[in-house]
């Protein structure tokens, strides 16, 4: 049984207090007398806020559905942005983010407030430019993920490290008989006509990507997306090989982004250990090719889809649509 979290009550202006304080406060008595039940949304979703010189950041009447609780240090959470007491109006924007809320059951110092009363939608999205299915899966999961008020990660990994760590072939179309392999030329093409954008099969493909993942990894979180499309048109629409230094710098300036530091960064350690651990992350979450989706959603946590051709269960996912063994 995991231990209780420890709740303290929070500090509530003198005088006729508001009814969400009210609210809050009877809250608050329920929970002192019962363990605390893990929360009714996804792991990663719960937000908080430190408490400084024993006021909380948030306006007491804000903190409807929140509750004081005591929370570990690091790594068990992750400071988002630093903290600014000055302007708590945006405290909670400048929150942290707890993988589990079973983290907060130990280490009774800090007093915390607890955020985490709306479940939150997520797609992590784990290709590599090699594969064609993952070009065509991109030019959809955005409009996907705002269709279904989704927040979308982009999670570049090396496919052949994938394939190494799960005991597949590098090469899997090689070992395909002709008439599938045949088939396998067509049909990615009927998904290019489907989805209505341009394939180009490259001569020289498949590609080492590994320096265009590196490059796109020493890129600014914000700007991964966008290094990723420029990757993948070079790639799939253009027909380039991402293997060379030029082409991937090259398309990167096209995106705005400064191709020439990118490429150079390549070879930082630091980015090198980033896509083994983007890879390592992506098997870990039962990735065993791509594109690969991980959805997030109320009633849905960590379900793994496979192919540009399981998109609609992606969308049906997000709106907590859950199938597993002896859960039909």
């Amino acid at each position: 049984m995991k231990p209780p979290l420890l709740l303290d009550p929070l500090p509530l202006p003198l005088g006729s207090p508001p009814a969400p304080v009210v609210a809050l406060a009877l809250a608050l008595a329920v929970l002192l007398a019962v363990e605390v039940a893990p929360p009714p949304f996804p792991p990663a979703l719960a937000v908080v806020v430190p408490v400084i010189d024993g006021e909380p950041p948030v306006p007491a009447a804000e903190a409807v559905d929140c509750v004081v609780a005591s929370v570990p240090p690091q790594p068990a959470y992750m400071p988002a942005r630093p903290i600014d007491a000055k302007k708590p109006s945006v405290a909670a924007r400048e929150a942290m983010f707890v993988k589990d809320r079973s983290m907060l059951a130990s280490i009774p110092q800090a007093r915390f407030l607890v955020l985490g009363s709306a479940p939150v939608k997520r797609v992590d999205f784990f290709y590599d430019f090699s594969c064609p299915y993952a070009y065509l899966a991109h030019t959809q999961i955005e409009a996907l993920c705002a269709r279904a008020g989704a927040e979308l990660a982009w999670r570049p990994m090396l496919l052949g490290g994938v394939f190494q760590a799960v005991g597949t072939v590098q090469v899997p179309f090689a070992v395909m008989s002709t008439a599938k392999a045949r088939h396998n030329a067509f049909d990615m093409m009927r998904w290019a006509d489907f989805f209505g954008v341009p394939l180009t099969m490259p001569a020289t493909h498949p590609n080492r990507t590994v320096l265009a993942l590196r490059a796109t990894l020493a890129a600014d979180a914000a700007d991964i997306p966008r290094a990723s499309k420029a990757i993948f048109a070079a790639y799939w629409v253009h027909g380039r090989d991402v293997a060379e230094p030029d082409v991937v710098r090259q398309a990167l300036d096209g995106a705005g982004l400064d191709g020439k530091e990118l490429v150079a960064r390549a070879d930082d350690p630091a980015i090198k250990a980033a896509l083994r651990v983007r890879t390592d992350e992506a098997v870990a979450h039962g990735v065993f090719g791509a594109p690969a989706f991980v959805v997030t959603a109320p009633g849905v946590s960590g379900d793994l889809f496979w192919g540009q051709d399981r998109l609609d269960f992606v969308e049906k996912a997000l709106g907590g649509w859950s199938v597993k063994e002896g859960n039909p």
